[in-house]
Formats: C-alpha cells, structure tokens, sequence
C-alpha cells in the first residue's frame, strides 16, 4: 500500500476507513483529499470517447484528448443535479463478431 504524506500525517486511501498515522500515534481518518495541480477530461470526438490529463482550465488550457477510452460511443452525457451526477454512455457494433448489430447502454451516478 502507498502512504500519501498530507502534512505531518500520511493516509492510506484504499482502506475504508483509512488508518491514519500521526505524529501521536493511530487514528481513523473518513475523508481524504489532495490537492492537484491539472486536470481529467472527456470529450466525444466522432464516435471516440477520448481522454485528456493535466490540462488547467483555469488557466485558459484547452483539453488535449489524446487516450483512446472507448469507441464506437453513441451517447455520451453527464447530468449534474445538485450534488449528484448521472453518466450515461452508450456503445453501438454493425457487426459484433459477425452476428450483427448490438447496442449496449451503460448509467451511473455520482453522490
């Protein structure tokens, strides 16, 4: 396991709760953050769902999608209501493995 330092303390984020380690001794840490300097991007260029990593938006950085996630994607939507968000993807073939036509849709969401 990794041991992130924050500080004077260090965390183990794939534990639940995460054990922590300080200065005094062992303790529960129920939330866990860092700070980062770049940002995760998806964009839907033709039917590739693409990624782009550290660019700064903030900054007026434009996304550089340049990793393959998915092809073939029909539908691609993120949906923010409140503190929820809703992905919805969908995949479509012609010919998957010579047996024709598919179509696959796949949601989730966020708290």
């Amino acid at each position: 396991n990794a041991i992130f330092p924050v500080g004077l303390i260090a965390a183990v984020p794939t534990v639940s709760p995460a054990f922590l380690i300080t200065p005094t001794g062992f303790g529960t840490v129920y939330e866990f953050y860092q700070v980062v300097d770049g940002a995760v991007g998806v964009r839907l260029i033709n039917r590739d769902l693409m990624m782009g990593i550290g660019y700064r938006p903030w900054i007026g950085d434009v996304l550089d999608a340049d990793r393959l996630l998915l092809e073939d994607v029909t539908t691609f939507t993120m949906q923010k209501a409140g503190d929820i968000i809703k992905i919805q993807i969908c995949v479509e073939n012609n010919n998957f493995l010579g047996e024709g036509r598919y179509s696959v849709c796949k949601e989730k969401v966020v708290f």
